[in-house]
């Protein structure tokens, strides 16, 4: 419960980060809300094709450790 609310705060501040839309998808699945952890995980999926993942140092081919790697 603790992890959502941190990744609300990012949500709050950055809508459409996929990233952040996985990890809280999986914590809520932890805690059982498993329809509300699919609705997001559909949501962070369209988001990572559009573009709104982890982009630090305009490096767009380095993989960081925590970035979701959606496969195809």
């Amino acid at each position: 419960e603790e992890a959502i609310n941190i990744f609300d705060l990012a949500l709050n501040k950055y809508p459409e980060f996929s990233d952040v839309q996985y990890y809280k998808a999986i914590s809520l699945n932890l805690l059982g809300n498993k329809e509300q952890a699919k609705d997001l995980i559909k949501m962070a999926k369209t988001n990572a094709k559009n573009g709104y993942t982890i982009n630090e140092d305009n490096v767009i081919y380095e993989k960081y450790p925590y970035q979701v790697r959606w496969h195809k």
